[in-house]
């Protein structure tokens, strides 16, 4: 793996401007036709991306096909997946389920809470000690994935 280009996108994030972008990127490093797959998460632009990547293809001759090489970010496809389990469980509310769903954002915001260094510090130094101690869980978020376990059960 390696990052070959990181810019910002000048306009709407439409399909079509994301997959400018990108075909520049490709061609400006001379792997236009080494192309595999592009792995997005499920948002409606990037079918359209992948779209404009096949056409920009085929006009210099390369041959794509984007069912292909239009792949689900696994992580994403979990995510969504744990969201609707637990919203089915009843663990959380059909509110908390959309919101962890919303396009407003990252989706990994909705499951994580942004820290500063000093909870790596915590937590190096809790590696450190090599604790065998339980995980303490807030009272009502255990209450809640009992509740769930205790459904699938």
């Amino acid at each position: 793996e390696l990052l070959i280009d990181f810019c910002e996108l000048l306009g709407e994030h439409s399909g079509e401007n994301m997959a400018d972008v990108v075909w520049e990127t490709l061609v400006r490093f001379g792997i236009q036709d080494r192309i595999m797959a592009f792995v997005m998460d499920n948002a409606t632009n990037n079918d359209t991306l992948v779209k404009g990547i096949v056409n920009r293809a085929a006009v210099v001759g390369i041959s794509l096909n984007a069912t292909w090489i239009r792949l689900r970010c696994l992580p994403h496809t979990i995510h969504l997946a744990a969201i609707k389990l637990l919203e089915g469980l009843g663990v959380i509310s059909d509110l908390e389920a959309k919101k962890a769903r919303s396009r407003s954002g990252n989706y990994q915001e909705s499951a994580t809470i942004v820290v500063g260094s000093e909870a790596d510090k915590l937590a190096a130094a809790a590696d450190d000690n090599d604790s065998e101690d339980p995980v303490e869980l807030n009272p009502s978020m255990s209450d809640n994935i009992l509740s769930g376990v205790d459904k699938v059960l």
